[in-house]
């Protein structure tokens, strides 16, 4: 079975690294993943998707013959299921949903949680509601904010909280080793990371605060 996944680029990003770590958890399952970007050949991402194996199609500029390139993929490609990772890649496609929802199955994940609460963005997901099979959110939150403003049945919502595709473990694990912590994020107050900072100045944990 074909998956799609539509994202606005393949700059490096969080919703960028989870289409290339999922799409290689798909293709282990035996799905077959295809990765369509609005972006550009230079994107970060484009090459290190490629390198894993993954076929990336990069949608031409210009709206019809953005529409009519993803059409003609669809069809060729009989993809079974259409990811959508992105609002914004929602919006570029919003005249041929129900082209697309005739051929496959269309699934929205929002990764964010801003509100988008303008006209614009209200209209566009009443009128996306109707094509769309299935909307996923990263997080309770996200959820939360998404239906203070959306009006979309709770039976096709589901939250899946972020993942990380973790390399496999070492068969023997030395005792002595050093324990070493990572945290990828932006340093904003929305990634939280003051919260590994308060944990691990906590007494109880044994790591100086510094």
């Amino acid at each position: 079975m074909v998956v799609m996944h539509a994202v606005s680029s393949l700059n490096v990003g969080g919703a960028e690294r989870f289409v290339i770590d999922l799409s290689t958890v798909q293709r282990e399952q035996g799905l077959v993943p295809v990765v369509l970007s609005l972006g550009r050949e230079s994107d970060a991402l484009v090459s290190e998707a490629r390198s894993l194996g993954l076929e990336v199609l990069l949608a031409p500029p210009g709206l019809v013959r953005r529409s009519l390139a993803v059409l003609r993929w669809v069809r060729q490609r009989k993809v079974r299921i259409l990811h959508i990772h992105s609002s914004m890649v929602l919006k570029s496609l919003a005249l041929i949903l129900p082209f697309l929802a005739w051929h496959c199955r269309v699934i929205y994940t929002r990764h964010g949680q801003a509100p988008l609460a303008e006209k614009s963005w209200l209209y566009l997901h009443r009128w996306a509601r109707r094509f769309v099979s299935a909307v996923t959110f990263v997080s309770n939150t996200s959820q939360s904010v998404f239906n203070e403003i959306q009006m979309w049945p709770p039976e096709i919502q589901q939250v899946i909280d972020n993942g990380v595709l973790l390399p496999p473990r070492p068969k023997q694990l030395q005792h002595d080793a050093p324990l070493q912590l990572g945290c990828v994020g932006r340093l904003v107050e929305l990634k939280g990371q003051r919260h590994l900072i308060q944990v691990l100045g906590d007494p109880g944990m044994g790591v100086p605060a510094s």
